[in-house]
């Protein structure tokens, strides 16, 4: 049979054969699986394990070749999942078949049978030998050319966070990302962001591209939605990686007088800023927002407003009489040179001034000498006493 479309091919009856050979040739790129059901009921048809020459058993084929299976149910078909090209597949019945790879390695493996395997994996791992989790080791492909045109059937992304999803070749036409958590339970759109570009995220990109997807869901799907002439091509890769997020960089808003974010800042009361002094735009007189400002004359600092510690005002350092900030009456003019008694004349009054300094001055010079004797119980002259000294009088 020849097979270009994705999707399960009608199934075969292989009753009275224990197993088939099944051969898959031409040139094709996608993902190929062989399923058994017992009633061809839905839901019944599960992926059978095919045996390879000279090889591993595996569920999933993705390359040319001869492959076997032992069958263990009625009816078998083949399941297309991702396919760009053509398969020319071959199908022989045989009514014995040889032991698959999985018998011979369970036989091997027998607790009972004494037999040690020699197994070496090659796991991927960096410069200090520690285990670094892999992509998948293969890249899927898919294409249409219709409209509603299923490119990938259902991709299983199991184990891995984000897939690297790649349209190319020549179309007009619009592919839509879709996931899901089971095939039957409904698709849902999901945006990829585009990698080496500022577009924002999107679930249906028209042109060709690179988008880093996250594997939310558990199957992946791509369909196209709109199409209008050529062949769509997409290929996936299933990535270890978190998906890529181009919001983990903000792009920079753009600034200046005129704008912010894109807001005329000359339109007051709306969104950016708010003109101070009114519009600031050029040529337009301020109408709106005035702002009372102070300034000094710097050409003559002479001229300034003064006041003194009691909050009077002094102009050019001069008291104007009657006026202060808090309507208060000036202090009255003492004449200094009267005495409080008035029998004490100048000198007599210098004379007590230089009498009180000299007395403040022992008692600083004293006092240390003063404690001393103080705490040994000592007696000194008192610096007071200066105040009754006979030579203390005036001339």
């Amino acid at each position: 049979m020849i097979i270009n479309t994705t999707g399960p091919t009608a199934a075969i009856d292989t009753i009275n054969n224990a197993g088939v050979v099944i051969q898959l040739l031409g040139s094709w790129n996608g993902s190929v699986v062989i399923e058994g059901s017992a009633d061809q009921s839905t839901g019944s048809w599960l992926p059978l394990p095919v045996s390879v020459l000279a090889g591993v058993d595996r569920i999933q084929i993705t390359t040319a070749g001869t492959y076997i299976v032992s069958l263990a149910t009625r009816y078998i078909r083949i399941n297309v999942f991702a396919l760009t090209g053509s398969i020319t597949a071959t199908i022989i019945g045989r009514s014995a078949i040889d032991d698959s790879g999985l018998d011979i390695l369970d036989l091997a493996s027998d607790l009972m049978s004494g037999v040690r395997l020699s197994v070496s994996t090659e796991l991927k791992q960096d410069t200090n030998s520690a285990l670094v989790p892999s992509d998948a080791p293969a890249t899927i492909y898919g294409a249409g050319s219709a409209n509603n045109a299923i490119m990938i059937q259902a991709l299983d992304t199991t184990g891995y966070q984000s897939l690297a999803v790649q349209l190319f070749g020549t179309f007009s036409a619009t592919v839509t990302f879709y996931e899901s958590n089971d095939v039957g339970g409904g698709w849902v759109a999901v945006a990829g962001w585009p990698i080496g570009g500022a577009s924002a995220p999107t679930s249906a990109p028209t042109a060709v591209g690179l988008w880093s997807v996250p594997a939310v869901g558990r199957f992946f799907r791509a369909a196209i939605t709109a199409y209008t002439s050529g062949t769509p091509q997409i290929s996936i890769t299933p990535r270890q990686q978190p998906a890529y997020h181009a919001d983990s960089v903000p792009a920079p808003q753009s600034m200046n007088q005129a704008q912010i974010a894109g807001t005329n800042t000359v339109t007051a009361g709306v969104g950016g800023l708010q003109a101070v002094g009114g519009n600031v735009a050029a040529g337009t007189t301020a109408t709106s927002n005035p702002v009372p400002l102070g300034a000094v004359d710097a050409s003559s600092l002479t001229r300034r407003v003064l006041s003194d510690a009691l909050g009077r005002l002094q102009v050019v350092g001069q008291l104007p009489v009657g006026i202060s900030p808090y309507n208060l009456q000036p202090l009255p003019i003492v004449d200094v040179t009267a005495t409080p008694d008035g029998n004490q004349s100048m000198p007599e009054l210098l004379l007590q001034i230089l009498t009180e300094l000299r007395v403040t001055n022992t008692y600083l010079c004293d006092l240390p000498l003063m404690l001393n004797k103080a705490i040994t119980g000592a007696s000194w002259d008192e610096p007071g006493a200066l105040r009754t000294d006979p030579q203390m009088t005036t001339t």
